[in-house]
């Protein structure tokens, strides 16, 4: 677990180190815990008490220690997605308990103990676009952060915004996927040009 979170600070500070336009003049980092497993299925290569835990207990240290967001997988996928805000406090605690009593997510978001299915991929969605919408709050970075606030950190990036790279999969060619892609590259190859041309003139 040590080595594997030296290497991981190393990354995180090395994308910290290069210069872009995100928050603080920098590019934006954040971690993300790993996803629980049933061990119940993936008893001979999975422990999700004894080890998936603690790889995600360290990344949210990390993710303290550095001073940036973090999704927490591990916990986040253990709960039910929120489809009604309109729900008290004490219903929701409710839900969220017996959701976890029965392991209700093991055969909601896992296909086979360790893969996500449709609504495991969607849960992570919701967690992950969670934390790129959530303001960073500036103030929280200086100094010491306590564990319980970085889930409070996000990185104030607004998903609508973020620029697509592939066409949206409505448009993707069934029949033939990579002329779609490849169409897509080449313009956005020929606007990246034409951005140049403009710059030198």
């Amino acid at each position: 677990v040590e080595e594997n979170f030296s290497h991981l600070k190393q990354m995180a500070e090395l994308v910290q180190s290069w210069k872009g336009p995100s928050i603080s003049g920098g590019i934006a980092v954040g971690l993300i815990t790993p996803p629980p497993c049933d061990t119940d299925i993936q008893s001979k290569s999975r422990d999700n008490e004894n080890v998936t835990r603690l790889y995600a207990e360290e990344c949210i240290k990390l993710a303290n220690e550095l001073g940036v967001p973090v999704v927490d997988l591990w916990n986040g996928m253990q709960l039910p997605i929120r489809v009604d805000d309109t729900l008290s406090d004490e219903r929701v605690e409710k839900e969220e308990e017996e959701f976890v009593k029965k392991y209700k997510w093991k055969s909601l978001y896992l296909s086979d103990g360790l893969h996500l299915t449709p609504m495991g991929n969607y849960r992570m969605y919701q967690l992950v676009v969670e934390i790129l919408d959530r303001p960073r709050d500036e103030s929280d970075v200086c100094g010491s952060v306590p564990v319980s606030s970085v889930f409070g950190l996000g990185l104030g990036l607004k998903v609508t915004d973020l620029p697509r790279h592939y066409p949206d999969q409505k448009l993707v060619n069934a029949e033939n996927p990579s002329e779609t892609i490849r169409a897509n590259l080449q313009a956005e190859l020929s606007d990246n040009s034409s951005l140049v041309h403009k710059s030198e003139s």
